[in-house]
């Protein structure tokens, strides 16, 4: 379960951007709260970021991304860290360190690990974790050799994450810590690729139960998912024969006759509305992550969705039927998500801003303004330029 999130050099956030998950002691509805002995007020289930275009929502996402590809894969000594980003529009930040910062709660415990690097090395790593509430250093790494808690160093390279390293050689703290990190699941552009969520209900039969309830419950009229899987193989210019994978899907649908008598009719996938495959798409995941507790991240929520649909997959993160612990974190430019009556908490709503003079996003919290109310018309006073995070265009117009 995410508690924190600090993101320092990457993309446009030049200083560190802190994105945080701890609930405030605000009375906003309480089952978007997941109650944890770890914290005072609890742990938001679900996090929503807006801001105009080309403000740095999505290098948030991005950065998280990299923590996870960073972190992930062991790399030769000469061979280049990717993805480093680093803020470009002053020269003293090209080739400094990104720094990226997670905290964690794995099983109530808490744990913070943090890397530092550059393409060409890890700069620094230290990870703590508090069994007793209070911190106990696993590892500290720098670039200096100084380094303390690391046994395995053997293997270790300037590329290589000793995080990784250690959890190869079967270190339980380290191999929690990655496991859970590697459970972080990211959608970009909005949605799985639609091959991929086939897959993933063809292979995992548990899924479907639980998909076909969600379709039910988002009303596309339909009753069952039929996937078959088809292999063929091609031939290349070499000669060489490859095989490929496809899912072939078909959707149920019951509809009523004029003399109310109910049919069934089944249409190949093909066939079907853009929404109901881009549903389809994103269901998977949302379910995978319910059942399983784990944390999402989706670029451009609702960007191919109906209002009511994102507002429906919303609810379930931040209603009693998110039983495990899973956490939603969006961004989106669905001004209706901005509803702080009926859907969110002030504490869930956060903003994403660029400094048009520097360059430099910054991400803050709606509850970092005074004044605000649970009756308070947020979006009314978003769109007058309280709390920036607006196009240009906008505040010019209302000036």
């Amino acid at each position: 379960m995410l508690l924190g999130i600090d993101v320092r050099n990457f993309g446009p956030f030049k200083d560190t951007a802190h994105l945080n998950m701890l609930s405030s002691s605000l009375t906003d509805r309480s089952d978007a709260v997941i109650r944890s002995d770890l914290t005072k007020n609890g742990i938001l289930k679900s996090v929503t970021l807006f801001g105009p275009n080309a403000s740095g929502k999505s290098y948030l996402f991005k950065a998280v991304s990299a923590l996870i590809v960073v972190v992930s894969k062991r790399r030769t000594p000469d061979q280049p860290i990717h993805p480093y980003n680093p803020f470009r529009a002053c020269q003293e930040s090209v080739g400094e360190p990104t720094r990226l910062t997670v905290r964690m709660s794995i099983d109530n415990v808490l744990y913070d690990y943090s890397v530092s690097y550059t393409d060409k090395r890890i700069e620094s790593e230290r990870l703590v974790y508090y069994p007793k509430r209070y911190p106990i250093e696993v590892f500290v790494r720098d670039r200096y050799g100084e380094n303390e808690g690391m046994d395995e160093t053997n293997r270790l390279t300037d590329t290589t994450t000793y995080l990784l390293s250690a959890a190869e050689f079967n270190d339980p703290i380290c191999s929690t810590v990655l496991k859970e990190i590697r459970r972080v699941m990211i959608i970009g552009d909005s949605f799985f690729p639609l091959d991929r969520s086939l897959e993933l209900i063809y292979e995992r039969p548990e899924l479907k139960p639980f998909v076909l309830d969600a379709l039910d419950a988002a009303d596309l009229g339909l009753t069952d998912i039929n996937i078959h899987e088809k292999s063929y193989s091609f031939m290349t210019d070499e000669e060489d024969r490859f095989q490929h994978r496809r899912m072939d899907a078909s959707l149920v649908h019951i509809f009523e006759d004029q003399k109310g008598t109910k049919n069934e009719m089944v249409l190949p996938l093909e066939l079907e509305s853009n929404g109901t495959k881009e549903m389809l798409s994103i269901i998977v995941p949302v379910t995978i992550c319910l059942m399983e507790g784990r944390t999402m991240f989706i670029d451009e929520f609702g960007s191919k969705l109906h209002h009511g649909l994102t507002r429906w997959i919303m609810n379930m993160f931040n209603s009693d039927m998110n039983r495990n612990g899973a956490q939603l974190i969006v961004n989106t430019h669905d001004l209706g998500l901005m509803d702080i009556r009926n859907l969110q908490r002030r504490d869930q709503i956060w903003f994403v801003n660029k400094s048009r003079e520097t360059g430099c996003s910054e991400l803050y919290s709606l509850r970092d303004f005074k004044g605000i109310t649970k009756n308070t018309d947020v979006l009314s006073e978003y769109l007058d330029g309280r709390f920036d995070a607006v196009p240009y265009t906008v505040r010019r117009d209302i000036l």
